[in-house]
């Protein structure tokens, strides 16, 4: 049950309080437990940004099962976050409620009496990848839509394996923001939020520009960065998309240099396809 007070959120599946932006967010994850949950751990955490401040075992019927609670700094505000995640090694369900750290500890605790009301099918038909998303992106010539982590949707090559993908492998991520916040200079958000990839350093911006689709305004910027783990350069791509009342859209690819030419058109056009399902923006 949705926690009262709470409305359907338009821009994820969950809900949302208007006045706080405290959030409750459901979402299936094609993942093994075993893989997802050691993700949640301290040090996993850590290198997030993630401080976990509890953690237990917490199974729901047949599912295996972990409640967390963590805290996360964003767009400088800390958030106290809690999370129950269930599954088993073909796929995992992640119930994760995010509040300011001064939020009204009534709503908190209406969020925690949610959280632990649901109920999982696990024989239910698997919905669409964008299902509960407040908008549509298509597939590319190359790039297909393979999988979604909480509210973003990850493109690969349609024949590039999920877990040990080649070494000419693009990735492509498209996600909303959750919260609505206050943007003075978008141009300026876009480029912190690229130096923001944790996997990435030596960033070098290649280009910017402003554009404009399905009537919002953003902001393209191409550059190059070295990946951290293998020392290699790659070609990095973003797209970000904001609307009037504080929510951004972000697309954001990688992929070797040897493959830019190739990409760097692939996730133009799939960023260009980019609609919200409903009229939030009133321009």
């Amino acid at each position: 049950m949705p926690p009262p007070g709470f409305a359907q959120a338009s821009n994820f599946a969950g809900y949302i309080e208007p006045d706080s932006n405290a959030s409750l967010m459901l979402t299936e994850i094609s993942a093994p437990f075993s893989k997802l949950s050691a993700s949640y751990q301290a040090a996993p955490m850590e290198k997030r940004g993630m401080i976990l401040t509890a953690s237990k075992s917490e199974s729901l019927g047949n599912l295996l099962g972990l409640a967390i609670e963590f805290k996360q700094s964003m767009y400088g505000v800390n958030f106290n976050k809690y999370a129950r995640l269930f599954g088993d090694e073909n796929c995992c369900y992640l119930v994760l409620a995010s509040v300011a750290e001064d939020t009204d500890p009534s709503i908190i605790k209406r969020l925690k009496e949610a959280m632990y009301s649901i109920a999982i099918d696990t024989t239910a038909k698997a919905p669409s990848l964008d299902e509960g998303l407040n908008f549509s992106i298509s597939d590319g010539s190359i790039l297909k839509k393979s999988r979604r982590l909480q509210n973003a949707l990850i493109y690969k090559p349609l024949a590039a394996s999920t877990d040990k993908p080649d070494k000419k492998t693009a990735v492509l991520v498209v996600a909303p923001s959750i919260a609505a916040i206050k943007i003075d200079n978008p141009a300026e958000f876009a480029l912190v939020r690229l130096k923001n990839i944790e996997t990435m350093t030596d960033l070098k911006v290649d280009s910017e520009r402003d554009m404009v689709i399905d009537g919002l305004k953003g902001r393209e910027i191409k550059a190059t960065a070295k990946e951290i783990k293998t020392g290699e350069q790659s070609y990095v791509y973003q797209a970000m998309l904001f609307d009037t009342a504080g929510y951004y859209y972000i697309v954001q690819g990688l992929c070797p240099m040897d493959n830019k030419a190739a990409m760097d058109k692939e996730f133009a056009a799939i960023t260009s396809t980019f609609k919200l399902k409903k009229a939030t923006n009133s321009q």
